[in-house]
């Protein structure tokens, strides 16, 4: 075998080596595919073994050294799965490795193991050193070494020193000895060993020059090499010797190279020890190689190979059928040849299969259509190769076979960029070949790898549409029998190898990079045609995919990932439930899970329930999520399975999906624990509560009804484990829901609704527009903005008309009508909707939202500026804003009296208004501009229209939020305070009633429990699960009754109005409500001013007593 052909192998057999490496971390020891990728590495060395009697590879210096040639770094570009091989060795502490002959599978796959692991598992077992003796590897020795040296940019690999190689180099290309040179090889050739390595670097060298000087140039420098040191060992002792290693080393050179030197070497110039070592040294195979291309050279050039040459040599001797070969006296004439090419060109433009039987013509079509390309005439060549491609669909293999052999011929002679861009026009023929072929040839693989870098070329021209049918059928090959669940013949592994082989080099980081760069800047075609790339590239694509999502500090860039993986499905989500099983930080598994839980099956469940019990909630959340979505009929029993060791902020979630699912096994666990006292102690016990009754309602199952109304008709209103009114209420309404579904007949269900996209297309209008109670353009304006919140697009744009067409001179708010409207009729669903810098602001809160959440966050938001010294929201007032600062520099301050306290500025990436914006209250603060200001904010209005579509949005957010520095640890750090008056906890409960604005009580009663307690106010939390309602009692005045203790009395009220001998007495007093702030779930504090301070009360206090 020639030397570049062995090189070739090796390299073939590093890639599928650096294959079966991926497959060992990502699959069962036992599995097929890996015993497959070990079995093609172990084919591939014993072809290499053929004539070799070992492997080595090795790092010298800066270079990579494969069996004594440099790897050169054109050939690591090409081939960057070989390439990432050597760096698996180095990355583990290897400088080379030696694979010997006799190496069995097992060894192989042994070796293969070892180098899978990571450095941190190689050391705790003692180095790799030790790992690999402990395993008894006799014919892997690892650390191989050899030597580089350099001409110009080109490497050749010898065991010379650099000042030897440089001799050899003056002695090729002079092709004569100073009498110092000569006595210098004079003495290497008394040493067999170093001759070699002489011979050796001669040949090395003269093959690092390929292409870029003739080869008949070449050729002659390894004549002058031959007979230059077999003359310098005439005479000594160790000829015999010195000739048979020196025919090794020829034998090392390239067949045409080799085949061109021996025309020129003429018998009489080198010894008979020489010719005879080398004729009985050459393999029979090699011999035949060699022969055959001898006539070919003859065949063009009779010249080319004289009588007297050691070619003329070999062709004269007997074949195996003791027939002399024929000699030059029987090669055909010039005109002969001529009359042969265009016979055969003929034929195959016609399609006339005649042509493949012809031998002379098939050995000069390569050189021809060589000589085409190289003066311009491509087309005829493509013309050509479209033409020889379509002898593959013959259905003789013989002829299909010397199709494939000619046309690798052909792409050996082009250079390589060339022959990839020529080829693309025959890919659609030779890829229904490769999916068609029953009986492969050995070529096959080498034609894979034709089309694989013709899929390089074509992507990096960014000619994807041409390349996808190739990857198509590559990735067809290779998953088809995973796919299948069949068992592969020879012949399938042979195809699924190449394919396998070929996908891995065109994924090249190169090239996902360059296709991710196309999927960033393309338009929509374009980004589903690189995404179907991806698809095609298969693993070794989703592989480098998900890198980027782990090591991806850049949300954008995250966010494109997760959907080019959801849309690529297969083999995605094989590939995602592997990387999930391996774990990661949350943001991570968070986005592996969310990517999982759009393109997976219940086969993919195994990988979500562990996550169940991670430790960060994030991740619960997220996994309980994807569990829902591609559980199938499994969610019900999984959720029921979770929920006893489930979080109890995950309960609510699931007691919802099972009331969603219908699940009636669920009844006898939520009846359970609606009955359990133990529910009781939760801080979340009533939502819970609330949310099981729900369920039960949703499920419809009869046998719910005796515990929901129980809970509905309880009477221990007083009791330690009563029920909320709400919760009664909720349990009354999901037995009228049992109820009604006993009685009436099943009915689909029916459509989710949808917020339609807003359109400008006009509604037609009334005929005749009422004159009475007519809204004002700005209240038309507001009722825009209001339903654009909400998501009433029809609403929407029946307002719009009617500011239309009744204040047709409102152009200014007609301007901003159909500026908001355009605002969210913005693609929000792309993956680069939210602009990066805006982003960059606030990266921890857009790193705890999903793509859809950040979309609806950013696209919820409304800008609004302020000039200097403007205020923004005043101290005492009402604001349901959450404002985000863009620019500009802001102050928040409090007024103590007429003193105004200063407690921090603000600037770009701030976030101010939390107090109001989660809660029900003025104002505590004011802020005020201290420079023009540009912000961004939320109403709080959005939050209504995100518990639908984006449910957990809002508890994200609230919590990124309760993570910035609040006022009162402000004001802690700076030893202020606010409040003027002492405030003491108190127990017990408290009757609250409003008053009507006019005056007097309205009636309407509602109970809390005590909080604390100030002369000034008080604070009492009330449970309720409508937010609207509670919003009303900012604001309105109550008259509130409670028992207060006699300490806390002594400490707030004058002592002349308290009689000295109660314990406790009955407060009465009016308040006005100036904050409702969210404790969580349906629970709130209500914070009151009191009319009149306690501390200037006259008269006596009321007897003891409870309050009425």
């Amino acid at each position: 075998m020639a030397v570049t052909d062995i090189h070739k192998k090796v390299i073939d057999a590093m890639t599928v080596m650096n294959v079966a490496i991926k497959n060992i971390r990502l699959y069962p020891s036992t599995s097929a595919i890996i015993r497959n990728t070990v079995e093609r590495v172990h084919l591939i060395f014993q072809d290499i073994f053929k004539s070799e009697d070992s492997l080595i590879l090795s790092e010298v210096g800066s270079n990579f050294v494969i069996c004594g040639q440099v790897f050169t770094e054109n050939e690591q570009r090409q081939n960057p799965q070989a390439f990432m091989f050597f760096e698996t060795l180095l990355v583990l502490g290897l400088k080379g490795v030696s694979f010997e002959r006799q190496i069995g599978l097992s060894e192989l796959k042994t070796f293969l193991q070892i180098v899978s692991k990571t450095q941190l598992e190689l050391d705790a077992a003692g180095g790799i050193q030790k790992v690999a003796e402990k395993e008894k590897l006799p014919n892997v020795l690892l650390d191989h070494k050899v030597y580089v040296v350099m001409e110009g940019d080109q490497q050749i690999v010898s065991g010379l020193r650099p000042e030897e190689m440089e001799l050899l180099k003056r002695i090729i290309r002079t092709g004569q000895l100073s009498g110092e040179e000569k006595n210098h090889l004079r003495d290497t050739a008394r040493n067999p060993g170093r001759l070699r390595e002489m011979m050796d670097g001669g040949v090395s060298y003269a093959m690092s020059r390929r292409g870029a000087e003739p080869d008949e140039i070449i050729a002659r420098d390894l004549t002058v090499l031959t007979r230059l040191l077999d003359g310098a060992s005439d005479g000594l002792p160790e000829k015999t010797d010195s000739s048979r290693a020196m025919s090794e080393s020829l034998l090392k050179a390239e067949d045409r190279l080799l085949a061109h030197a021996l025309g020129r070497i003429h018998r009489n110039e080198i010894s008979p020890e020489l010719i005879s070592e080398f004729i009985d040294f050459m393999p029979a195979e090699r011999r035949a190689i060699l022969r055959d291309e001898l006539q070919r050279i003859r065949h063009l050039s009779p010249d080319l190979v004289p009588a007297d040459s050691i070619g003329a040599l070999i062709l004269e001797e007997k074949n195996g059928d003791g027939e002399e070969t024929k000699t030059a006296s029987s090669a055909p004439t010039k005109e002969d040849r001529a009359a042969c090419l265009k016979t055969g060109l003929t034929r195959l433009l016609s399609g006339d299969e005649k042509w493949l039987s012809d031998p002379v013509f098939l050995e000069m079509l390569p050189e021809y259509l060589r000589h085409l390309n190289q003066t311009g005439k491509s087309d005829k060549t493509v013309s050509f190769i479209r033409r020889m491609a379509d002898a593959l669909t013959l259905s003789h293999p013989e002829p299909r076979h010397r199709a494939v052999r000619t046309l690798l011929s052909v792409s050996a002679m082009l250079e390589a960029q060339k022959a990839q861009s020529l080829f693309a026009d025959a890919a659609p023929s030779i890829m229904n070949w490769m999916r068609a072929e029953t009986d492969p040839p050995p070529e096959y693989e080498r034609i894979a790898t034709v089309m694989a870098d013709t899929v390089w070329s074509l992507n990096s021209e960014n000619r994807i549409v041409q390349a996808l049918p190739v990857l198509q059928v590559f990735h067809e090959l290779a998953y088809g029998t995973q796919e299948s669940g069949h068992t592969p013949t020879g012949a399938h592994r042979m195809s699924q190898g190449a394919a396998e082989n070929a996908l891995s080099r065109i994924g090249s980081d190169s090239m996902l990079s360059m296709l991710m760069e196309r999927y960033q800047q393309g338009n929509e075609t374009e980004k589903e045609l690189v995404i179907e790339a991806f698809g095609g590239i298969g693993d070794t694509a989703v592989s480098w995919l998900i890198d980027i999502l782990q090591k991806s500090r850049d949300m954008s860039e995250r966010v494109r990932v997760l959907r080019i993986i959801s849309d690529i499905r297969h083999p995605a989500t094989g590939l995602l439930a592997r990387k999930i099983r391996e774990g990661g930080p949350w943001f991570y598994l968070r986005n592996l899970i969310l990517a999982l839980g759009k393109i997976g099956s219940p086969a993919d469940l195994h990988a979500l329930i562990p996550l169940m019990n991670h430790e960060d909630i994030r991740v619960q959340r997220e996994a309980l999520n994807s569990i829902y979505l591609i559980g199938g009929e499994k969610r019900g029993d999984l959720l029921l399975s979770a929920m006893p060791h489930a979080d109890e902020r995950l309960k609510i979630s699931m007691i919802d999906m099972l009331g969603a699912l219908k699940h009636r096994p669920a009844v006898a666990v939520l009846t359970e624990m609606l009955a359990s006292k133990s529910l009781f102690s939760s801080r979340l016990s009533e939502k819970l509560q609330n949310n099981v009754c729900a369920a039960l309602g949703r499920i419809g199952d009869p046998a719910a009804v005796p515990v929901l109304r129980a809970v509905a008709e309880q009477k221990r209103l007083l009791s330690l484990h009563a029920y909320s009114d709400n919760v009664k209420e909720t349990a009354a309404a999901a037995i009228d829901a049992i109820s009604s579904a006993e009685t009436r007949p099943a009915a689909a269900p029916a459509a989710k609704p949808r917020l339609q996209p807003l359109s400008l297309s006009p509604v037609k209008s009334p005929a005749t527009v009422e004159k009475d109670n007519v809204p004002t353009a700005a209240e038309l304006l507001d009722s825009i903005r209001r339903h654009i919140k909400l998501g009433n697009t029809n609403a929407v744009m029946s307002a719009r008309e009617r500011l239309r067409t009744v204040h047709t001179e409102a152009r200014a708010e007609l301007q901003a009508a159909d500026e908001m409207i355009s605002r969210v009729q913005r693609t929000p669903d792309r993956e680069d909707a939210v602009p990066k810098d805006h982003m960059g602001l606030w990266p921890d809160l857009y790193e705890a939202l999903s793509p859809e959440e950040a979309n609806a966050l950013y696209y919820a938001m409304e800008e609004q500026s302020f000039s200097d010294d403007e205020t923004i929201c005043r101290q005492g007032e009402r604001s349901s804003r959450l404002y985000f600062v863009l620019k500009g520099s802001l102050k928040l301050i409090f007024h103590q009296g007429e003193q105004e306290n200063l407690i921090r500025t603000l600037s770009q990436g701030d976030v101010v208004g939390e107090d109001t914006f989660f809660s029900v209250s003025v104002c505590t603060t004011s802020l005020i501009a201290l420079s023009a200001v540009e912000t961004t904010y939320l109403d709080k209005e959005v939050l209504d229209r995100w518990k639908t579509q984006f449910p957990a949005l809002e508890a994200k957010l609230h919590d990124y939020c309760l993570g910035l520095e609040r006022v009162q640890d402000v004001l802690r750090k700076k030893g202020m305070d606010r409040r003027l008056q002492g405030r003491f906890p108190i127990t017990g409960e408290v009757k609250a009633q409003l008053m009507r604005p006019a005056g007097g009580g309205s009636g309407r009663f509602f109970k809390g429990y005590m909080e604390n307690i100030s002369a000034g106010g008080l604070s009492f939390g009330i449970s309720s699960p409508n937010r609207k309602n509670i919003s009303l009692l900012l604001g309105r005045q109550l008259e509130l009754s409670l028992m207060l203790p006699m300490p806390i009395a002594k400490k707030i009220i004058p002592s002349t109005t308290i009689p000295f001998t109660v314990q406790q007495f009955q407060l009465r007093q009016l308040g006005g409500v100036i904050g409702v702030s969210h404790r969580g779930d349906n629970r709130y504090m209500v914070h009151v001013q009191f009319v009149q301070d306690l501390s200037r009360l006259t008269g006596n206090a009321d007897a003891e007593g409870p309050p009425e």
